[in-house]
Parts: structure tokens; C-alpha cells; sequence
């Protein structure tokens, strides 16, 4: 019978190294063990897997957005009043405070300025030929 006179704390550093190594091993497996477990992907076909049939993202493969209730989008005259309308409602609402919905109202509002100015040129220019 073998006793073991070192207390686990105590041991002496070369079994410490030893048993170092030997939990390193267990956690780490060699590369080659881990190049054995991989497997090559399913597919054969290049372009499979650089996905070069997927659709790409962008403006294309976006639909458009819902149409509000009232305005249609053949009568260029009634969706600029629904605009015009929509504007002025929430610009006439005293009870909103908060800075970031100004800056947006008006730089909606001078974008519609700015529309307006157009149309009244290309009806000016309509009248005189």
C-alpha cells in the first residue's frame, strides 16, 4: 500500500506541471482531433453557397408602402391636400413641446413651400405657350 504524504495544497511543482498539462490536454483536444470532427457543407454547388440565387436587398425587393385612407394615388390634387391638411393639423396643435417634431414640421412645410413654388411655374409656363 502506497500512502500519500502531501497535503493537496502542498504539492511539489513538478506535480503540479503535470497535472497541469494533463487538464490542459483534456480541455484542448489536438487541431487534428478537431480537423477529424469537421465536416465539408452539404452542398456541391458553388453558387449555392455564395447564395448568388438569393434576391439582393435594396430598392428593388421593397414594396411600397400602405396607401392612407383618402388619397389615391392617380389624383396628384387630392394627395397634396391630404398632405397640406395633414401638416396643418399637427402644426396648429399647441400641445406638443418637443423640439425634434418642429425641426420636422418644418422642414415639411418648407418642402411643401418649395412643391408649390413649382407647380405655380409650371402652370405659369403651361399658360404662356
Amino acid at each position: 500500500m502506497k500512502v500519500d504524504y502531501t497535503l493537496p495544497g502542498l504539492l511539489p511543482e513538478s506535480a503540479l506541471a503535470a497535472r497541469a498539462d494533463v487538464e490542459y490536454e483534456e480541455q484542448n483536444p489536438p487541431f487534428g482531433a478537431q480537423l477529424q470532427r469537421l465536416r465539408a457543407p452539404a452542398t456541391a454547388d458553388w453558387r449555392a453557397i455564395l447564395r448568388l440565387g438569393l434576391t439582393p436587398p435594396g430598392f428593388g425587393s421593397l414594396s411600397a408602402p400602405p396607401v392612407p385612407q383618402g388619397v389615391t394615388l392617380r389624383n396628384a390634387s387630392a394627395q397634396r391636400a391630404w398632405w397640406r391638411n395633414l401638416l396643418h393639423r399637427h402644426s396648429s396643435n399647441p400641445a406638443r413641446s418637443q423640439p425634434a417634431i418642429d425641426d420636422m414640421l418644418n422642414l415639411l412645410q418648407e418642402a411643401q413651400r418649395r412643391e408649390d413654388r413649382i407647380f405655380a411655374r409650371h402652370f405659369a409656363e403651361d399658360e404662356t405657350e
